[in-house]
């Protein structure tokens, strides 16, 4: 009987990594196919949780990997491993991780951003920017109504057939924002609980929407210490809320957020938001982040203004208390 030959597989390289991705991706390190999908394929990484591949298209993410090409198709529980600095996935796909950069989100630079006390004016500077991009989808269809109560607006353009997550979501939305403006940020993760899990997909909108905010809220506490930090026990006591009440790979994008983790567009939208960015790069920033999936950009950005109206706490006595503003939106 002759051996068979079997053809090497061919090599394509991996391109980018993200920090942890890159940690974890030692010589050895072994795991298998999760789940797979058009946009990415995620990997369980045992103690370390979820890595996965995307195109270079996609926005990296600490735990991403960008490969060229269209991404392989595997059947979850597929085997993986790495072999020296050779990622093999089942028996028919191998990639180089060799020539791969690494991407980690750069610190907050103290230097360049905006004070606390300029944070609200830019945010009302920048939201008819927010307001007026194209097309919005999901939660971003909330908006108008999320940015009426930062200064006097008209009443928001109505939505004709608001979908039922909406119709669920918007009082949810609305006292987190109300509790943001407030500075009241218990009430805030309180108010946030009945959010997940809500929508569809991978990761529904009302996860993406608190990822959002709590990604926002950390990375403000770190471009401004004087704020404290986040209360660690809040953060505990709402992830584990979380847990049980989503799926994996969206539980483990809202745990990063909530640790101040996030993909690149999100990293610099929300950074030039803190910066006081030009408008017209604040434009171009959040162009990007709203192309991030479906409606996981409308989502993220949405929380991320939410967020950021937790610096707007002095003018809370001049704003017009008028929650039903934003009815007409629902009607």
């Amino acid at each position: 009987m002759r051996n068979e030959i079997v053809p090497p597989v061919p090599l394509r390289p991996i391109l980018r990594l993200g920090s942890l991705a890159h940690s974890v991706l030692a010589p050895g390190a072994r795991g298998s196919v999760l789940a797979a999908t058009s946009s990415a394929t995620y990997l369980s990484a045992g103690d370390q949780g979820l890595l996965w591949l995307t195109t270079e298209q996609a926005s990296l993410h600490r735990r991403g990997m960008q490969v060229a090409g269209p991404l392989p198709r595997l059947s979850p529980g597929t085997g993986w491993a790495v072999v020296g600095r050779r990622l093999d996935l089942g028996h028919r796909e191998s990639f180089d991780l060799s020539g791969a950069t690494v991407w980690e989100a750069d610190e907050a630079c103290l230097e360049s951003v905006l004070p606390l006390t300029r944070l609200p004016a830019y945010l009302s500077a920048v939201s008819p920017v927010l307001a007026r991009l194209p097309s919005p989808v999901g939660f971003g269809l909330l908006l108008p109504a999320i940015l009426a109560r930062i200064e006097y607006r008209p009443s928001p353009r109505m939505i004709a057939e608001p979908a039922p997550s909406l119709r669920r979501a918007w009082p949810a939305i609305r006292d987190v924002r109300d509790a943001c403006l407030a500075d009241d940020l218990p009430g805030a993760f309180a108010r946030a609980e009945q959010l997940v899990g809500l929508g569809e997909g991978l990761t529904p909108s009302g996860d993406d929407f608190v990822g959002g905010l709590l990604y926002c809220l950390q990375r403000l506490r770190r471009a401004h210490p004087s704020l404290g930090p986040l209360d660690p026990l809040d953060l505990h006591f709402f992830l584990q809320y979380a847990e049980p009440r989503t799926n994996l790979i969206s539980y483990t994008l809202l745990r990063d957020h909530a640790l101040g983790h996030a993909c690149e567009v999100l990293h610099k939208f929300v950074d030039g938001l803190m910066a006081g960015q030009a408008l017209e790069g604040m434009e171009r920033s959040a162009t990007r982040l709203i192309g991030v999936g479906h409606s996981t950009g409308w989502d993220l950005l949405c929380g991320v203004v939410v967020g950021l109206m937790s610096t707007c706490g002095a003018l809370a006595p001049r704003l017009s208390d008028q929650a039903g503003l934003a009815q007409p939106l629902l009607s």
